[in-house]
């Protein structure tokens, strides 16, 4: 219940501050969207990851996975299963940043650039995700195995699994009378 509460609190305070809904640069379910999202990081990451950090998060996976055509869940369950949100995650097998890129494999595309910094590893991470995907003709499974080094089944069912999770508690049926409401009130007829 208290998930409930935090993400009803988070989706009322983003359109009350939002002037870019009334302004139509985004639409209200989008940043209903964001901010669910934004406090699904909040609640189930690293204990160091503020909201400030959380929203960071958010906004480049939507940012990236965008850009490469990629759903914004499937990202940040990667990052969840990858380094659970902490930006300064690193694995003895020299693997990095919030979507554990290995930068010995990928210096084409970080072209010298810091891959701890957290925006450039999710655009660096999306990037492999997106030609993984192309290289597998969009086999959701087999792109994430091609993503983790060929660790098969075994991880791709772990972030599909953790997408799901992201799905059914960002939505929350409860507060689809409360959304439509705001929507009408920024959108009028």
């Amino acid at each position: 219940m208290k998930n409930v509460v935090t993400i009803i609190l988070a989706v009322l305070a983003a359109f009350i501050a939002a002037p870019s809904v009334a302004s139509g640069l985004v639409t209200p379910a989008s940043v209903a969207e964001r901010e669910a999202l934004v406090a699904w990081v909040n609640q189930n990451s690293h204990r160091s990851v503020d909201e400030r950090k959380a929203r960071q998060i958010v906004e480049d996976a939507y940012e990236y996975a965008q850009l490469r055509n990629l759903d914004v869940t499937l990202v940040l369950a990667v990052i969840r299963v990858e380094s659970n949100f902490e930006a300064n995650a690193a694995h003895k097998h020299g693997s990095r940043g919030l979507m554990q890129v290995i930068p010995y494999w990928h210096r084409d595309k970080l072209k010298g650039r810091n891959v701890m910094n957290p925006r450039v590893n999710v655009e660096v991470g999306t990037q492999i995700l997106a030609d993984c995907s192309k290289k597998t003709n969009g086999n959701l499974l087999r792109a994430l195995s091609c993503y983790s080094g060929g660790q098969g089944n075994k991880y791709a069912n772990k972030v599909v699994t953790r997408q799901r999770q992201i799905l059914a508690d960002i939505r929350v049926p409860s507060m689809d009378h409360l959304v439509a409401q705001v929507i009408a009130q920024h959108n009028p007829s």
